[in-house]
């Protein structure tokens, strides 16, 4: 069992991974996916493939692309998290989430991939070592970029 299912209301996490499209997103969902967050937003807002309401779900619709863990190596262990994040980040410049609400999308970035991490670690020292340290990288990542937008 994948540990972001504790963060899935509904759905299965399944990408495809391409190059670059012409729309400049290298991940698209093939399925349909809901996701409870810890974000509010201002107002329901819905687009063609995802939508945020206000007991703070996203529902993601089969089609949703994004552009994978910008800043650090696309890996399976950020995936789940860099879309979910994805879609913080345009409701953000959208005017949907305010500043705090973008601060908690890091911090559920940053849970999402220690908590992938850890699940992979399965005993191993240098796993549990690096399962430690990588999501205090991306955490770094993120909010030196959050801090510029």
């Amino acid at each position: 069992m994948r540990v972001y299912s504790k963060r899935l209301v509904s759905g299965k996490f399944l990408y495809s991974s391409m190059p670059k499209m012409k729309n400049g997103w290298k991940y698209t969902l093939l399925g349909e996916m809901t996701v409870r967050t810890d974000i509010k937003p201002i107002q329901e807002y819905q687009e063609q493939f995802f939508s945020i309401l206000m007991d703070k779900t996203i529902h993601f619709k089969s089609g949703y692309s994004w552009d994978g863990a910008s800043g650090c190596t696309d890996h399976d262990s950020i995936m789940f998290g860099s879309c979910v994040h994805d879609a913080c980040c345009q409701l953000y410049h959208r005017g949907i989430i305010l500043k705090d609400g973008r601060v908690k999308a890091d911090t559920l970035l940053f849970e999402i991939v220690k908590n992938e991490m850890k699940a992979r670690a399965n005993g191993h020292f240098w796993k549990k070592i690096w399962a430690n340290i990588w999501p205090e990288l991306v955490w770094v990542a993120v909010r030196s970029y959050s801090i510029t937008q």
